[in-house]
């Protein structure tokens, strides 16, 4: 479904406004429209997906027509590749050995939080969760060895404390599979 190098975030506070730069986004550049759509507390997300120059375009435009409604946006030029399977639902064979669970307070850093601990250490991402049903707050859950994931965790938790944004962290050793049956 997915394999391009750059994706690019917008988090506005407006819902109407949001579809008309997810509109303006798609129209500037031949970038692929991954998320469009109203995010708790009424806020609104358009990620888009694509070759590196492609989103840098589509977010200036993005940023433009989203004036003083954006509240955050986020351009990653070369995203992890094991985001947008955590995204979609679409990872494939999880190792349990560890858990780190990493929340923040912005579904923007909270993609970036992630997209830095999977290129810190040898973690996989397992989920990610944006927003809905979380009065407006994102987490991740990754999965690998239980000094990696110490380190992604630090990393993760590092940048959103830089941004003001995070919630909480938690890493699970070793976790009960009747733990883990609850993650899903």
């Amino acid at each position: 479904m997915f394999n391009l190098p750059a994706v690019g975030i917008l988090e506005l506070k407006s819902i109407a406004r949001g579809y008309v730069v997810a509109d303006v986004m798609i129209k500037k550049s031949q970038v692929q429209l991954i998320k469009a759509h109203s995010i708790c507390p009424g806020k609104f997300i358009v990620m888009v997906a694509g070759e590196v120059e492609e989103v840098k375009e589509a977010m200036e435009s993005g940023r433009e027509r989203a004036g003083d409604l954006l509240i955050a946006n986020i351009y990653i030029p070369y995203v992890h590749e094991g985001i947008i399977p955590a995204l979609t639902a679409t990872t494939k064979n999880i190792k349990w050995d560890a858990v780190g669970i990493v929340e923040s307070f912005s579904v923007a850093d909270a993609f970036l939080a992630m997209d830095v601990a999977l290129k810190k250490a040898a973690v996989q991402a397992a989920d990610i969760r944006l927003a809905n049903g979380l009065g407006g707050k994102a987490y991740f859950i990754l999965t690998g060895e239980l000094n990696d994931m110490e380190e992604a965790v630090g990393a993760a938790k590092e940048l959103l404390l830089s941004e003001g944004n995070l919630v909480g962290f938690e890493i699970i050793a070793n976790p009960h599979q009747e733990f883990l049956n609850t993650l899903f």
